[in-house]
C-alpha cells in the first residue's frame, strides 16, 4: 500500500516539475504588486493567476496567485519592461502593459485590476459567463449550486452527487471519500439533527454553495472520519427589500418550494425564509437469503414494492445589527417539522432442508420517524483597529424530537398471523458555545485561538409490542421495553499559527478535547462511560510556484464518535426477518488523514489533482448474523471491527471545447483495504474503487441553457460483503425570462433507469443478496422568481463567514 501511496505522490511531483519548468529569471531584484477585484462586487478575487512576461520577446518571467483580499506580489524582477496577464476561470483575461522596473522604481504597483465575467458574441447575442460548478481552494472544494440545473428541484444530497469526493447510494445516504462518517454544518454552525437528515431536508434552491473540507484545521471540530460538509444558505447583497421564490413539482407525489425575503440597509439586515418539501420515491426490491443454523439450512426469497420519502417544512430567520463600524451583533433561529416514511409489501417464499414444503406469505412493513426541531442563536463580532484583528462569539441552543415507529406484519389468507411493533420517543437538547480570537502578526502571519463547548442531553423510551390475534391489537412487552438516559459533554481549546515566507506558506495547529459520555440503562442496571482527553494536531503547507501553480499538503487527526441510536442495545424489528440492535460498548474511531494537492491553469483549462491517504482505527461498521433463537431472522448491529485504509487521488478538469460548451471532468480513484476481526474470525479484504463524472453545460442563445451529466460508481467491498457499481445520467433544460427574474428548469434524473443498487453479504451462517431499483426517470419542473433584483453573495466565504444567516 505504501508503495502505491508514494507512487501517487511521486506522480504529482513529476507533473508539478513539468508544469513549472518554464524559463525563469533568477529570483532577485525588484517586485511588482497589485490587487485583483471582481468588477460587479469590488471584492478581492482569491486564487487568480497572475503571469509576468518580458515585453521585448513575450517570454514568461514569473508569476503568482492572488491572496484572499485579491492582493498579489511578484518578487525577484530584474530591471526591464514587462506586461502581465490575470486569469480566473469564468472571467475575461486582463492584460496590464508597460510595467517598468528600474533603479528609480524598483517596486511598481499596478493598482487595482478589475475582472469581469467572460462574454462571447453569437449573432450579436451577449452571453454572460458563469462560475464553474466546482472550484478548488487551498483547504476546500466549493460547489456553486445555482449552476447545477439538473439538481435544482432536489436537496443537498442531489447536489453532492456532482463532486468527486462524494458517493450517494440509492437510498440517498451520502459517503465522503468512502465514509459515511462526516460532520455537517449549516452556515458554519453545528446542528443537532443527524448529518444524513440535514442533507435530505435542505432544498437545493435555498443553497448558495456547499463547501467540502476534507482536512480541516484545528479550529474546527475534528468530529467526522472524512471531514466537514458546510451548507452555505442564500443571502442577498443589495440594499432594500428583496426576495426569492422557488416552486417545484414532479410526477408521483413530489412537490415543494421555498421563499426567502430580506431587508438590508446600512444599519441592519433582516432575513426570513420558509421551505416545504414532499418527496417520495417508489421502487421494487428482490432479496435472497440462506441461513445455516443448528444443522439446518433455511431459504427465504422475496420480491416486492417499496415507497420511501420525506415530508418536511421549516422556517429560518436572522437579524444582524451594526452596533458600530467595528461591532456586529446578530440573532438567528430555525424551526420546523420532519417526517420520514417508508413502506413495503413483499411476497415471501420460504423452505428449509428439514421442511422442504414451500411456505408463502405476504409481509407488510411500515416505518415512520418524525418530530419537531428548533434552534436559537446569538452571535457577536468585534473588529479591532488593526486589519484582521478580530474577536467573535456564538451561542446556540437546539431541541430535537425523533419519534420512531416500525411495524412488521406477516399475512396469510388475508389474516395477520404475526406482527411486531417497536417505538422510540424522547427529546434531544444541545447547547453549543464558541469563542474565536485572531491576532495578526505582521502582514503575512497570524495567531488564532479559541474555545468550543457542547453539552447534550437525551432521554429515550423504547417500546416493544407483539400482535395479539385474539384482540387484533398490539400488546406491549415490558421485559423488552427500556428507558435510556444519555449525557454527553465535550470541551475544546485550540491554537493555530500561520505564516507566509516568500512563496512558502505554513499553518500548524493543536486542539485538545475533553469528552465525557455516560449512557444509563436503569432496567438493565448497566452504565457505559467515556471520560478522557484527546489531542488533534494539524499541519497545512503550501508552495506557490513562480509560474502561478500551487502545491499543498496537509495532515490532520480526526475522531468519529458513535451516534446515540448506534449505542442503544435494543431490538428494532424492521420486518419479520430483519432486526436492528445498537451496541453501547462502541468506542470512537480515530483517523489519521494525509493530503497532497496541486492546482494550475493550463491555458484556459483549470486542472487540479489531490492525493490522499486515510487510516481509520477502531473502524465501526454494520455487521450481520443470524438472530439468536431464530433460524430465519437477520440481526444487524454495530461493531468496532479493526482498521481500514484508503489511498487515492482525485482529479478535476474544467474547460470549454467551444465557446458555448463548458465541461467538468471529475474522477476519484482509490485503493481500499480493511483489516480486522468479526465474531472471532480474522478478515483482510481490499478493492480498487473509482468513480467518474462528466458535467456538460451548453449555452443556447441568451436565455437558454442545457445540461447533461453522466456518472459512474464502481463496485466496492465492506467487511462482510460487496456492493455492485452503477451508472446514471441526468439532464436539464433551463429558460430565463423577464431579464432573468423568472427561471424555468425542467429536469430528468436517472434518464435511462440504470440507478440500481445490488449487494451481497456473507457472514457466520448467513448469505444474503438484495437489489433495489428506484422509479425512473424522475421528472421535475422548478420555477424560480426573484423579487426586486435579488442577487446572491459572490464573495468566497469561509465556514464561519456566514453573514449572519442561519
Amino acid at each position: 500500500m505504501l508503495k502505491r501511496f508514494f507512487s501517487i505522490f511521486a506522480l504529482i511531483f513529476f507533473v508539478t516539475s513539468i508544469l513549472s519548468s518554464q524559463p525563469q529569471r533568477q529570483m532577485q531584484g525588484g517586485s511588482i504588486t497589485g490587487t485583483v477585484i471582481e468588477e460587479s462586487t469590488n471584492k478581492g478575487v482569491e486564487y487568480a493567476n497572475i503571469v509576468l512576461f518580458n515585453a521585448k520577446d513575450s517570454s514568461q518571467v514569473n508569476g503568482t496567485v492572488s491572496a484572499g483580499d485579491g492582493k498579489f506580489e511578484i518578487t525577484g524582477v530584474r530591471p526591464g519592461v514587462y506586461y502581465l496577464t490575470v486569469h480566473f476561470i469564468g472571467f475575461d483575461t486582463e492584460r496590464i502593459n508597460d510595467i517598468r522596473v528600474n533603479r528609480n522604481n524598483l517596486n511598481p504597483n499596478v493598482g487595482t485590476i478589475k475582472i469581469k465575467p467572460a462574454t462571447v458574441n453569437l449573432n450579436d447575442v451577449v452571453i454572460q459567463g458563469e462560475r464553474v460548478p466546482v472550484s478548488y481552494q487551498i483547504d476546500k472544494k466549493v460547489i456553486n449550486v445555482d449552476q447545477m440545473a439538473t439538481t435544482i428541484s432536489g436537496s443537498a444530497v442531489e447536489v453532492l452527487e456532482n463532486i468527486p469526493s462524494v458517493t450517494v447510494d440509492i437510498e440517498g445516504n451520502v459517503s465522503l471519500r468512502g465514509s459515511g462518517s462526516f460532520t455537517v454544518l449549516v452556515d458554519g454552525r453545528p446542528t443537532i439533527v443527524d448529518a444524513q437528515d440535514v442533507l435530505q431536508q435542505i432544498p437545493a434552491s435555498s443553497i448558495e454553495n456547499i463547501e467540502v473540507i476534507t482536512n480541516p484545521s484545528a479550529k474546527y471540530d475534528p468530529e467526522g472520519t472524512a471531514g466537514i460538509i458546510n451548507i452555505v444558505l442564500k443571502k442577498n447583497k443589495n440594499f432594500g427589500a428583496s426576495g426569492l421564490v422557488n416552486l417545484n413539482a414532479g410526477l408521483n407525489d413530489k412537490y415543494g418550494g421555498d421563499i426567502l425575503t430580506e431587508f438590508k440597509n446600512s444599519d441592519f439586515t433582516a432575513l426570513l425564509g420558509f421551505d416545504y418539501n414532499n418527496r417520495f420515491f417508489t421502487g421494487n426490491s428482490t432479496q435472497e437469503r440462506i441461513f445455516s443454523y443448528q444443522n439446518n439450512t433455511s431459504y427465504i426469497n422475496s420480491t416486492g414494492d417499496n415507497s420511501r420519502g420525506r415530508r418536511h417544512y421549516g422556517f429560518r430567520g436572522s437579524l444582524n445589527y451594526n452596533l458600530s463600524d467595528n461591532d456586529v451583533i446578530g440573532i438567528s433561529g430555525r424551526a420546523g417539522n420532519r417526517k420520514m416514511q417508508g413502506s413495503s409489501s413483499s411476497n415471501y417464499l420460504s423452505y428449509s432442508d428439514n421442511d422442504p414444503a414451500n411456505t408463502n406469505y405476504l409481509n407488510i412493513g411500515e416505518r415512520e420517524r418524525s418530530g419537531s426541531f428548533y434552534s436559537a442563536g446569538i452571535n457577536y463580532q468585534h473588529k479591532f483597529a488593526a486589519k484582521g484583528h478580530e474577536l467573535s462569539a456564538d451561542f446556540i441552543y437546539e431541541y430535537d424530537e425523533g419519534d420512531e415507529e416500525n411495524i412488521s406484519e406477516m399475512i396469510m389468507a388475508q389474516n395477520i398471523v404475526e406482527g411486531r411493533k417497536t417505538t422510540e420517543n424522547g427529546p434531544g437538547k444541545e447547547l453549543n458555545a464558541r469563542l474565536d480570537y485572531i491576532l495578526p502578526l505582521g502582514e503575512k502571519s497570524k495567531f488564532e485561538t479559541g474555545f468550543e463547548g457542547e453539552s447534550e442531553r437525551n432521554d429515550e423510551n423504547t417500546g416493544f409490542y407483539l400482535y395479539d390475534t385474539q384482540s387484533n391489537d398490539y400488546v406491549i412487552q415490558p421485559r423488552f421495553s427500556y428507558f435510556t438516559k444519555t449525557e454527553k459533554d465535550e470541551y475544546a481549546l485550540y491554537s493555530i499559527f500561520s505564516s507566509m515566507i516568500d512563496n512558502f506558506g505554513f499553518q500548524g495547529g493543536i486542539r485538545g478535547e475533553y469528552t465525557y459520555r455516560k449512557i444509563d440503562l436503569p432496567e438493565l442496571g448497566n452504565s457505559f462511560k467515556i471520560d478522557q482527553w484527546d489531542y488533534f494536531p494539524t499541519v497545512h503547507l503550501s508552495y506557490k510556484f513562480p509560474t502561478g501553480q500551487q502545491l499543498m499538503t496537509s495532515y490532520t487527526r480526526r475522531i468519529q464518535r458513535p451516534r446515540g441510536w448506534a449505542l442503544e442495545p435494543f431490538d428494532t424489528w424492521m420486518d419479520a426477518n430483519n432486526v436492528r440492535r445498537g451496541n453501547p460498548s462502541l468506542v470512537p474511531e480515530f483517523i489519521d488523514s494525509y493530503e497532497l494537492g496541486f492546482q494550475t491553469l493550463l491555458g484556459q483549462v483549470s486542472f487540479s489533482v489531490e492525493g490522499y491517504y486515510r487510516i481509520n482505527n477502531n473502524k465501526i461498521e454494520w455487521v450481520r448474523s443470524v438472530y439468536e433463537g431464530a433460524e430465519d431472522v437477520t440481526l444487524q448491529t454495530f461493531a468496532n471491527i479493526g482498521k481500514d485504509f484508503a489511498l487515492g487521488t482525485e482529479i478535476m478538469m474544467s474547460f470549454n471545447p467551444v465557446k458555448i460548451w463548458s465541461v467538468d471532468l471529475m474522477g476519484n480513484l482509490y485503493d481500499y483495504r480493511l483489516q480486522g476481526n468479526i465474531f472471532g474470525e480474522e478478515i483482510s479484504k481490499s478493492s480498487f474503487n473509482w468513480r467518474t463524472r462528466m458535467n456538460n453545460s451548453f449555452k443556447l442563445g441568451e436565455t437558454w441553457q442545457f445540461q447533461i451529466n453522466a456518472n459512474y460508481i464502481s463496485p466496492s467491498i465492506s467487511s462482510q460483503g460487496r456492493s455492485e457499481g452503477f451508472f446514471m445520467t441526468d439532464l436539464a433544460l433551463r429558460k430565463d425570462l423577464f431579464d432573468k427574474k423568472l427561471t424555468l428548469t425542467l429536469q430528468a434524473r436517472d434518464l435511462f433507469g440504470t440507478f440500481k443498487h445490488e449487494s451481497t453479504t456473507q457472514s457466520l451462517g448467513l448469505y444474503s443478496y438484495q437489489s433495489f431499483e428506484r422509479e425512473s426517470p424522475m421528472l421535475m419542473l422548478n420555477v424560480k422568481y426573484s423579487l426586486n433584483n435579488f442577487r446572491q453573495q459572490r464573495d468566497r466565504q469561509g465556514p464561519n463567514d456566514d453573514g449572519g444567516g442561519d
